[in-house]
């Protein structure tokens, strides 16, 4: 039943890629110059031939200009009217801006017709670029005017086009792709397309979805690349905004290192003169004799306490620093901002 269902799926998609083989329309402007009724037609053939062979041309792709606006563009040119060489045919267009041209021929013997065309081209050697003929035993007006309207068109019209075959990549691979709205399957994937304009569409997931209309000639020989883009990053985030810092002992630190100096020096000066005093020559009795040697040692201690003191001060201002953090492309930032 998968299998099954498998290639029902493959022939849908076939079919809807694949159309029947049909004529492709031709560009251009085309000029009836003549149309020439011969035998027992009616008064009103000629009027119903020219409708009945306009509508044929315009439906096969073709502007046309009328017999009579042709007549009217050749009056001061009559030497133009029935020729159908190059070199006339070119005059002929330059003035009624055409590049095709249409001879017309109807035979009526009773109820049967015979009818021949013509599509001319001053850029084709002999003129001639194709004929159509048709008859009908037994017609009515109405019935030959379909038949000329008919011929005209396939006249004009071209053959199928030969389909292409393209092979559609995609970067990265593995995309399902669409082709004028019908799945066909991942890429890397090669099918035959009709020349012409086609609408391709491919989609993976992590990326955004690509489409892109591209143009296939019978001459094509390079595979169709679609790109596909990842989303774009989000826009970064401003930075938090910076705070300065917090330092509860700005001043109290230098106040402590301050007395710690003072103290300490101060404490040293009295250990050193501590037992000096004013005594006579040989030493032997002093009238007075400094005892400073406790109080400076106290001094020192205080110092010292004073300076540790200081020194943590120093070191709590130090750590009260700020993280900055903020995104970046590929993860994020940091920045650190020390005081002192």
């Amino acid at each position: 039943m998968i299998v099954r269902r498998a290639a029902f799926a493959a022939v849908a998609v076939l079919l809807a890629l694949s159309p029947a083989a049909r004529a492709r329309p031709r560009e251009g402007t085309v000029a009836v110059v003549s149309i020439e009724i011969t035998g027992d037609g009616p008064p009103e053939m000629r009027d119903h031939a020219h409708r009945s062979l306009a509508k044929g041309l315009a439906a096969g792709g073709l502007r046309v200009i009328a017999l009579t606006d042709v007549m009217h563009a050749l009056a001061d040119s009559p030497e133009l009217i029935g020729c159908r060489s190059t070199t006339c045919l070119q005059r002929i267009g330059e003035k009624v801006g055409a590049n095709y041209f249409v001879r017309a021929r109807i035979e009526v013997t009773g109820s049967a017709y015979f009818v021949e065309l013509e599509l001319l081209s001053a850029e084709v050697e002999g003129a001639l670029v194709t004929r159509a003929e048709r008859s009908c035993p037994v017609c009515t007006v109405t019935e030959v005017g379909d038949l000329i309207a008919t011929a005209a068109q396939e006249m004009v019209e071209l053959p199928p086009a030969k389909p292409v075959p393209v092979r559609i990549v995609t970067r990265p691979p593995g995309a399902v792709v669409t082709v004028d709205g019908v799945r066909v399957g991942e890429s890397p994937h090669e099918l035959n397309l009709d020349p012409g304009d086609h609408a391709i569409v491919a989609e993976a997931p992590g990326h955004v979805r690509a489409a892109q209309t591209v143009r296939i000639s019978e001459s094509d020989a390079e595979p169709v690349v679609v790109e596909l883009d990842l989303p774009a990053a989000a826009a970064a985030a401003p930075p938090l905004p910076m705070t300065p810092p917090r330092r509860p002992y700005r001043t109290w630190k230098w106040v402590a290192a301050g007395a710690a100096t003072a103290a300490i020096a101060t404490g040293a000066v009295l250990v050193a003169v501590d037992g000096d005093g004013r005594c006579d020559a040989a030493g032997a009795r002093c009238a007075e004799r400094y005892e400073t040697g406790g109080a400076g040692a106290a001094l020192i201690a205080i110092g010292a306490g004073a300076g540790a003191a200081a020194g943590w001060m120093f070191w709590r201002d130090a750590r009260d620093a700020e993280l900055t953090i903020a995104p970046a492309p590929g993860g994020a930032a940091a920045s650190v901002r020390m005081a002192f």
